[in-house]
């Protein structure tokens, strides 16, 4: 079997890890039900074969996973430049913890990214969003300004419903933040880079602290260091970070530049190619 950081998107999305881990069907596809059935004089006991449903759940984690679209649509860890992860013990670090992914889950044990921009951190998060899904575990990604938004949001909700009620009722952020806390997988993407306020600290707390306490681990991207971390948001919340979760810390250039560079030579030559082409006259 390949590699886990080695599966690509429409591999994960096929079902295969699942349907080789289910515990209902115990990989064949199909399941035994057991029937009651009234007899002349008793009940009977017989059996049914039910097509079991794991192979559809990769995708239907997925869908609920706010994976981010665009640059990062159909990419895995498989799409990873990993000749560019420095220094050479972060590749074999995120390759040993994709491999062994559920067994780090399972300690409540996950991952802090940290490094300067454009050193892979956010590719690394996806796509172990992505895996996670595709081995049949709920999982989630957020940016730090949708789940800022996500939390805002739900006061102009909250107003609304209050309005049509004409009376105060339970505010939505609850079930919000019970719904992430729950999450057996939660990514943050670009912790820190928040402007730190009262609130925004506190709501960070509530959400770490409670994940925290129920052993649920967290992948968190970062820009900062730890120490810089946890003069922005407080050290009791990177202190529950950093003792539950394995850190790394990415040190390699920006490889957004070399991209750059890549994709303006593309341009460059097939502009070429047409100015070549174009007839005269």
């Amino acid at each position: 079997m390949k590699p886990l950081w080695s599966i690509t998107e429409d591999e994960l999305l096929a079902g295969s890890l699942t349907l080789a881990r289910c515990l209902r069907c115990e990989g064949r596809g199909v399941y035994r039900q057991a029937l009651l059935a009234c007899g002349d004089d008793d009940l009977q006991e017989t059996e049914r074969s039910l097509p079991c449903d794991c192979r559809q759940r990769p995708a239907e984690l997925w869908r609920r996973a706010n994976l981010p679209d665009g640059r990062f649509r159909g990419l895995t860890l498989a799409d990873l430049d990993w000749a560019c992860l420095e220094p050479p013990e972060v590749g074999r670090a995120v390759r040993d913890f994709a491999e062994h992914l559920q067994a780090w889950l399972a300690e409540g044990m996950g991952l802090t990214l940290t490094g300067n921009v454009g050193t892979g951190k956010t590719h690394v998060a996806v796509g172990l969003v992505k895996l996670a899904c595709g081995l049949g575990v709920e999982a989630r990604f957020l940016t730090m300004a949708e789940l800022l938004g996500a939390i805002k949001s739900t006061y102009d909700r909250d107003r609304e419903a209050s309005h049509r009620r004409g009376r105060s009722g339970a505010t939505s952020e609850a079930d919000l933040l019970d719904d992430l806390a729950e999450l057996p997988l939660l990514a943050l993407d670009d912790l820190g880079s928040e402007n730190p306020t009262r609130w925004v600290r506190d709501r960070l707390y509530t959400l770490i602290n409670r994940r925290y306490l129920a052993g649920r681990p967290m992948i968190v991207t970062t820009n900062l260091s730890l120490e810089a971390l946890a003069d922005r948001l407080g050290e009791r919340t990177v202190s529950r970070l950093w003792g539950t979760s394995l850190v790394i810390n990415f040190r390699g250039a920006d490889y957004r530049e070399r991209a750059k560079r890549e994709a303006l030579a593309r341009i460059r030559a097939r502009t070429s190619d047409l100015r070549i082409m174009r007839p005269l006259g």
